[in-house]
């Protein structure tokens, strides 16, 4: 699979004041007219149109746009990404409106401050979202990156995982967070903070794609040759957590 890098309508403006609404975007899917404009300092308008109808028009304070096929049908959909602005990040929720029949919301997920990604699964231009868990950020926190995801496609207007078509991405993942999680318990020393939030980190998010791609693994086993410190159980318990919550 390949990350979509074509034919992707992204817009994240730059907050000028202006005094009228000046017209960025404007693009059509069947019979829909979509316009996206600036307002002012912190105000995209977008409004969706059939045939001089009015069917969307509202004000974000900051969008990111995009039209992929996330289903079998053979239009686009059109995803918007918009945030509330919190201090030094935006807290990001993702919309998919489609143009099927009747043009409508489907389904919505908040990313919290990150982005989705897309990526293309068959040879027929349909699409995954690719979504990033941040609770295991909160639970591990870390100076390390790695965080679990999901993919996600659209069925009957609604937003359902996916763990088959995906099973290349989460098998590439899983393998590349267990050599390093060998390569850093080989070094760990869990006197210090640093490292063992680090190797707590990994597992976190090994644990949660082993979940999310339905893989067979026996974690606890893993862990128990895996991780040095002598607090597994503690670990299991926080890990375990993070599933009951869901």
């Amino acid at each position: 699979m390949k990350l979509k890098n074509f034919f992707t309508l992204v817009f994240l403006f730059s907050l000028i004041v202006t005094s009228h609404a000046q017209e960025i975007f404007k693009n059509s899917i069947k019979d829909y007219q979509i316009t996206l404009s600036k307002k002012s300092t912190n105000q995209f308008n977008l409004v969706v149109t059939q045939k001089k109808k009015i069917l969307l028009n509202k004000t974000f304070p900051t969008i990111k746009l995009y039209f992929y096929n996330l289903d079998s049908n053979p239009e686009d959909e059109m995803i918007i990404v918009t945030g509330k602005i919190n201090a030094d990040d935006t807290l990001n929720t993702l919309y998919v409106y489609t143009f099927e029949r009747n043009f409508k919301l489907c389904d919505s997920i908040y990313l919290d401050k990150y982005l989705p990604e897309f990526y293309q699964f068959d040879f027929e231009g349909n699409y995954f979202v690719k979504v990033y868990d941040f609770e295991l950020e909160k639970v591990f926190p870390s100076e390390r990156n790695e965080l679990p995801f999901s993919f996600y496609y659209l069925k009957d207007c609604s937003l359902v995982l996916d763990n088959e078509f995906s099973f290349e991405e989460y098998e590439a993942e899983i393998n590349y967070l267990v050599d390093e999680i060998y390569e850093l318990k080989r070094i760990a020393n869990c006197e210090e903070e640093k490292n063992k939030k680090d190797l707590q980190r990994l597992f976190g998010a090994l644990y949660i794609n082993l979940i999310n791609s339905s893989k067979a693994f026996d974690f606890e086993n893993f862990v128990n040759k895996n991780y040095p410190c002598n607090d597994k159980d503690e670990l299991m318990k926080k890990l375990k957590s993070l599933i009951e919550a869901e």
